[in-house]
């Protein structure tokens, strides 16, 4: 930038080497935001609990909606595609709550069952009927759920939500434990 002062150029081509300046840092703010959101840095470093707790807290707390966490029987680290998959249903269900639901409680509860591994978020929200939503419509409404489906597919588990208009929403979502692979069987697999 001090090199195009100085170099005596005009003030059009100024104005251009200027906002193209303007547009590369954007652009690297951007960028460094979405490497973020592919694996985030809190889960890396907290562990699961502590960043369900961090997206659940900030992102609702600040909305006024009343959060209660609940982690029971988790020790340790899980394998990392577990963790992720299961960051990733709550961030999407966080998300539906905050555009859709009107709630004013929010329950999430992470549980370490027997064989598997147990994710509850619950909501005094509107609700709405699940059966309208068996694709993704046009505008994306629909997509979220299926991509919580997904994720759950992908590490072998399975879920359902439970909602009516009126009543709220619950999605209950189920991994299977791996037998004999804990987070250091796991470090082949790193996606890092």
């Amino acid at each position: 930038k001090e090199m195009v002062e100085r170099e005596g150029l005009t003030e059009s081509v100024r104005a251009i080497i200027g906002r193209s300046h303007e547009i590369a840092v954007a652009a690297s703010v951007e960028l460094t935001r979405i490497i973020r959101e592919l694996r985030p840095t809190l889960l890396d470093t907290l562990g699961l609990p502590a960043a369900i707790r961090h997206l659940v807290e900030t992102n609702l707390k600040a909305k006024n909606i009343n959060v209660s966490v609940d982690f029971e029987g988790l020790e340790g680290r899980l394998p990392q595609d577990i963790e992720l998959a299961l960051f990733r249903i709550t961030q999407e269900a966080i998300s539906n709550i905050l555009r859709h639901s009107n709630a004013k409680n929010v329950k999430v509860s992470l549980a370490s069952g027997q064989n598997e591994w147990i994710l509850r978020i619950e909501d005094d929200g509107i609700g709405f009927n699940i059966q309208e939503i068996k694709t993704i419509e046009e505008g994306g409404r629909g997509a979220g759920l299926f991509g919580m489906k997904e994720r759950l597919r992908l590490v072998g588990g399975y879920g359902w939500i439970d909602s009516a208009p009126g009543s709220g929403t619950k999605i209950n979502a189920f991994i299977p434990k791996r037998k004999g692979k804990g987070r250091e069987e796991d470090k082949d697999n790193d996606s890092r």
